[in-house]
């Protein structure tokens, strides 16, 4: 019986009857609940062992897999986590395996989801009750939910060491990790949003089969895969792009359809290339290689080249030298004018001492006289050679001789 302390006590009298007391109610560490931090925690710990039965039964439509509200009875489900068995006709259900539960409410939930819908027809059946030593108060600092944990300070952890699934959806749901990762995301293909930065531990790297969406920051590594989009900076190296297409390059205006052997200018007023123009070779008529001086349409091609440098050397002023041009063989033909005429060059000799130049025929003739003769193409002595000497010398040249022997 707890002992009284009147106005007239002294302090001893009060330390004698405060030690009684303590010794008659013992100290809380004796508690066997959960709850052991006052008194009322302990006594709110033990009401909440009271025990409780209550049975929920509802008829399943063809796909159904969410049950709350009232049952066929008119009883709206109410119940505490881990404090229920559940029954699809007479076979038991496991939580996380077959169903989840929802709807919270304060301490309690309203609602369960199979993780396969149901059948029409099909009798589910949820029994809930009290009295299990597991705490039940939920968005309460410290009390625990199933295998989960919320401090004093609001922050919610797990207790089981098998990882856990975050499902998205209430249909469909994964009920067995997929890979040896502890913690996965499955939002049934409508993928994960996040409002806020993704940041990753020093050395933690992401791995997936795509990436979709903007990619912000270094990436040091190696990338596999396609990328679409746009990526910024100066720094870093690509070790390969031959997947991917110049067109999409920030300082590439790429608007038309390329033709063969077309080739990009650079435009300084706008700071980006672009294709020369878009004229085909096909749209030609003629020699579709031959395309009219000043064109836009720079590709380089044999003909273009022979056609650049016969139009320099034709178009050009020569002196007394003509050019042709044949663009069928690719050939050039020079063909030399006479610098000086016949005339030029017979006005230009003169004859000499014993030498007669006739200007009009360009001959040159030997005088001959006295003794000397032209026998054909032979300038010699006029002579003859005799046995005896001639009796007279008349009626032959000035000049001619006789060799008498």
């Amino acid at each position: 019986m707890a002992k009284t302390v009147d106005q007239f006590s002294t302090i001893e009298n009060f330390r004698t009857k405060y030690n009684e007391l303590a010794v008659d109610v013992g100290d809380k560490s004796g508690l066997r609940t959960e709850q052991t931090g006052n008194l009322v925690d302990a006594l709110n710990s033990l009401e909440d062992k009271a025990f409780f039965f209550q049975e929920f039964k509802y008829s399943a439509t063809s796909g159904q897999t969410v049950f709350s509200g009232n049952d066929s009875v008119g009883n709206s489900l109410v119940f505490r986590s881990a404090r229920i068995q559940v029954f699809k006709n007479s076979d038991h259900l496991l939580q996380g395996t077959d169903y989840t539960i929802g709807g919270v409410d304060g301490n309690k939930h309203t609602e369960i989801t199979l993780n396969v819908g149901a059948t029409a027809g099909d009798v589910i059946t949820i029994y809930a009750y009290t009295g299990s030593y597991l705490g039940s108060a939920i968005g309460v600092g410290g009390g625990t939910d199933g295998q989960f944990t919320e401090t004093a300070a609001n922050t919610i952890y797990n207790k089981n060491s098998n990882g856990i699934i975050l499902n998205g959806s209430s249909t469909g749901r994964t009920t067995t990790l997929s890979t040896s990762a502890k913690i996965e995301f499955d939002s049934n293909g409508t993928g994960i949003y996040s409002q806020e930065s993704l940041t990753l531990a020093t050395g933690k790297s992401i791995t997936a089969d795509s990436l979709v969406g903007d990619l912000t920051g270094d990436v040091t590594g190696n990338l596999s895969g396609n990328v679409t989009g746009n990526v910024s900076g100066s720094s870093g190296t690509v070790t390969s792009i031959a997947d991917h297409s110049a067109s999409a390059l920030s300082d590439i205006n790429y608007t038309t359809t390329p033709t063969n052997g077309q080739i990009l200018t650079w435009d300084n007023a706008n700071g980006y290339w672009e294709p020369a123009d878009n004229q085909s070779l096909s749209s030609l008529s003629g020699d579709t290689d031959d395309l009219t001086e000043g064109t836009t349409n720079l590709f380089s091609t044999t003909e273009r080249i022979q056609d650049a440098a016969a139009s320099m050397i034709t178009s050009a002023s020569h002196s007394n030298i003509s050019v042709a041009y044949d663009d069928g063989a690719g050939t050039l033909t020079f063909t030399a004018g006479a610098t000086y005429s016949d005339s030029d060059a017979r006005n230009a000799i003169t004859g000499g001492d014993g030498l007669a130049y006739n200007s009009s025929t360009g001959n040159m003739s030997v005088n001959t006289a006295k003794g000397i003769e032209i026998n054909s193409d032979t300038v010699e002595l006029d002579y003859e050679i005799t046995s005896t000497a001639p009796s007279s010398a008349s009626g032959t040249n000035v000049g001619h001789l006789w060799f008498v022997i």
